[in-house]
């Protein structure tokens, strides 16, 4: 949840986003030192980090890098997240046996392995469809999908150094945008050859028309998932992918408007 601070003559001076019992501050000095002392006081929190230093967030890394500067920017990773994802143990000749069904101990690691997984898709989209093909597979899982999982670990630890970077933006610019970018993979796999993937990412920046390219993108969300409906074409895949894009960019867009909308101090 999202919660906007309104001064008197209307301007935003605070955001609080909350995520069950973790919160983020952020607004004007005389908000900071009027305002947080007394929410402080009434939710007790345990832990308390200021930005200045690189604080950790839900498993997320958060450096901020702001001098007020045209060059700001924030950076997020999961980097100490990542470089604790273990592997699980199979010996030579089980790695070979990969059309082989679990057992129930390897069934078991392997949830537990891809469950972890999963939390880096707040940060990692290189990673979400091999992540998303993995949770799939816990219908019917092989030596194979173990073998896929630690190959996963592998490409986690060895890019564990990706960042999502944040820049400046201008919410009152005329040339500000929400990009929607979806699209489908027709897979012709399942029991009627008609599974298929969908995916999408969703950002925001300045339009630069001239050379029609968006200036300083900001990727606020991405998602890749099994379509719940029967596709039996390529052009339904890539409708359903649209129509997914186009309802989280709307979603992002309800969100920049009420920022548009007020002065923001």
């Amino acid at each position: 949840t999202l919660f906007y601070w309104f001064d008197k003559a209307g301007d935003i001076i605070g955001l609080v986003a909350t995520h069950v019992d973790d919160d983020l501050f952020a607004g004007t000095d005389w908000w900071i030192r009027n305002v947080v002392p007394k929410i402080r006081r009434e939710f007790h929190y345990s832990k308390w980090n200021f930005g200045e230093a690189p604080i950790m967030h839900l498993g997320r890394n958060i450096t901020v890098h702001i001098k007020h500067q045209p060059t700001d920017y924030i950076e997020m990773d999961q980097a100490h997240y990542a470089l604790g994802l273990r592997q699980i143990a199979l010996n030579p000749d089980r790695k070979r046996q990969t059309e082989e069904s679990l057992t129930s101990v390897e069934v078991s690691a392997l949830r537990a392995g891809t469950g972890k997984q999963a939390w880096l898709n707040r940060t990692r989209p290189d990673l979400a469809i091999r992540i998303a093909m993995q949770q799939q597979s816990m219908s019917d899982p092989k030596i194979k999908h173990i073998l896929e999982h630690n190959a996963i670990v592998v490409a986690a630890v060895r890019d564990s150094f990706v960042k999502v970077k944040f820049v400046p933006t201008d919410w009152h610019d005329d040339r500000f945008r929400v990009y929607c970018v979806g699209d489908s993979a027709f897979m012709d796999v399942g029991p009627d050859k008609t599974s298929s993937q969908a995916g999408y990412i969703i950002g925001t920046g300045l339009d630069d028309t001239s050379k029609g390219i968006a200036r300083g993108f900001n990727m606020q969300l991405f998602r890749t998932h099994k379509i719940q409906r029967k596709m039996r074409s390529t052009l339904g895949c890539g409708t359903v992918a649209m129509s997914e894009a186009a309802n989280a960019g709307e979603m992002v867009r309800g969100y920049s408007r009420v920022l548009s909308t007020y002065s923001i101090r």
